[in-house]
């Protein structure tokens, strides 16, 4: 038969009915072939990210779930290759970028270049799940990420449980803290030890500082060791240990009051530890302050005199504190310890002619007191006080004074003049009856210096010691029934 080229009506029309027949089935036959390879595809559910815990872990390989639809039997090709990124310097925390690609052989097109992006989710570790089809040519590429981390923290090996304090004994720098009323500062030492069982000392470290910088009661201001020009942070690592401080430059210390830091440590392994205290920069320093080294009065004719601790004050001042704001205080030697509170002037009486050894005594602002020794000579010049004691007895037989108050025999040891003195220490007594008498020499530690005893008559007596050292030494009488202590300043 002649073919025609009017298409495949023209050609049908010219066939013998049997062989329409069986031309129709072919094309049925043709157009179900190509029908199914159409609905020929494959669905693909990704691995999930996964986050692997531990130290130096490994990350399993998990492979895509396929799942094939059609009539093509071959399978799906599938390649994987991994991004290694250490994420500490000891390579055992890591990020994996795990990167799969699957092809389609039975719509496989050479020139279909580059695969389809299916892209992760993000949201969750789930991963995700595609079709590969006609549209893509089953030519898909999918990103998988794994982290390798540690969850053990960094350990701070010092990190205060009490609140530290740093006193301040510099000068104070009237610039540094100024904002109308000068606030002192001092010296800090903010410093850390910390270690990491997996990234050893490649430890990342910051901090942050809240600070009171006008001293009332409020941390109203913050530092931050990431921020621009902040004061660094000050690295030695021994062994596996980072010691650590933030570095001010020199002279440069924080005001007065109660500040607080935060220490961050981040092993870079997925584990960071904070380590926060209070701490407190207050003034330690006492004053200095100055005596005069001794004064002399004269009794007044009613029978006492009254001095102020100004008259034995030669100087004073502090490091922080303005000399005018600096509290004195005077009182005798033995009268009670630390500043003696309300105490400008001290009153001298007859019971008190001789020597008087004192204490002049200042405190600063923040309750930091000192003093400085020196003594103030009573005289009797004009005779306005009446005579030690009356003497009775006919001068043969008993010579003791009498205290007119208690009507008791007692001795009586005259105040050592000169006190202080720069030769041997003269000393007279009287005795209202013959025994051993004991004379003793100690310093301020009661460290035996000197001692004598001999038996001695009743009377007055005399003696002269030469003190082995220069201070104040306190000289013992000791008699039958009775003793008595001076304090003498060699000089």
């Amino acid at each position: 038969m002649k073919y025609q080229r009017d298409g495949w009506l023209t050609f049908a029309q010219n066939i013998h009915p049997m062989r329409t027949i069986f031309l129709a089935f072919l094309l049925q036959l043709v157009t179900l072939t190509v029908a199914s390879a159409q609905q020929d595809y494959y669905t693909v559910k990704f691995p999930d990210d996964m986050t692997v815990i531990g130290c130096g872990g490994q990350a399993d390989v998990i492979w895509p779930e396929i799942t094939k639809t059609g009539y093509c039997g071959f399978n799906v090709g599938v390649s994987m290759t991994d991004a290694v990124f250490t994420l500490n310097a000891t390579g055992t925390c890591k990020k994996i970028v795990r990167t799969w690609k699957l092809l389609w052989w039975c719509d496989y097109n050479p020139n279909w270049m580059y695969p389809t992006y299916i892209e992760n989710p993000g949201y969750t570790d789930v991963g995700a799940t595609a079709i590969g089809n006609s549209v893509n040519h089953g030519y898909l590429q999918y990103i998988q990420i794994i982290k390798i981390v540690d969850n053990v923290a960094p350990v701070f090996l010092n990190c205060p449980t009490t609140t530290p304090v740093f006193c301040d004994p510099t000068t104070n720098d009237p610039l540094q803290y100024n904002n109308g009323v000068d606030l002192c500062e001092g010296p800090v030492n903010l410093k850390v030890k910390v270690t990491d069982a997996c990234s050893k000392s490649h430890i990342n470290l910051a901090y942050r500082l809240f600070l009171d910088l006008d001293g009332n009661g409020t941390m109203e201001t913050f530092r931050s060791s990431s921020t621009i020009g902040a004061w660094a942070i000050e690295r030695t690592v021994v062994a596996d240990t980072v010691f650590a401080k933030v570095k001010l430059p020199p002279g440069v210390g924080l005001p007065y009051g109660t500040h607080k830091i935060e220490w961050i440590a981040n092993d870079n392994c997925g584990s960071q530890t904070v380590c926060k205290y209070n701490f407190i920069v207050k003034d330690c320093k006492p004053p200095t302050v100055t005596c005069f080294n001794g004064l002399s009065i004269n009794i007044m004719p009613g029978g006492m005199i009254t001095l102020w601790a100004s008259d034995f004050l030669k100087q004073t001042y502090d490091n922080c504190t303005p000399a005018n704001q600096i509290k004195i205080g005077i009182r005798k030697v033995g009268g009670g310890t630390g500043f003696p509170a309300n105490s400008l002037s001290i009153d001298f009486d007859c019971s008190n002619i001789g020597t008087n050894l004192l204490e002049l005594w200042a405190v600063d602002a923040y309750g930091n007191a000192d003093y400085c020794s020196t003594y103030i000579n009573v005289q009797d010049n004009i005779g306005t006080c009446p005579s030690p004691a009356p003497i009775t007895g006919d001068g043969a037989g008993d010579r003791s004074p009498v205290n007119a108050a208690s009507n008791q025999e007692r001795a009586i040891f005259q105040p050592v003049a000169p006190n202080p003195t720069q030769g041997p220490i003269h000393l007279s007594y009287w005795l209202p009856k013959a025994g051993p008498v004991t004379l003793t020499l100690t310093d301020l530690n009661g460290r035996l210096l000197q001692t004598s005893t001999s038996d001695q008559e009743a009377g007055y007596q005399q003696a002269e010691l030469l003190a082995p050292q220069s201070g104040l030494l306190f000289l013992h009488l000791q008699w039958p029934g009775g003793s008595e202590v001076q304090r003498v300043v060699v000089q």
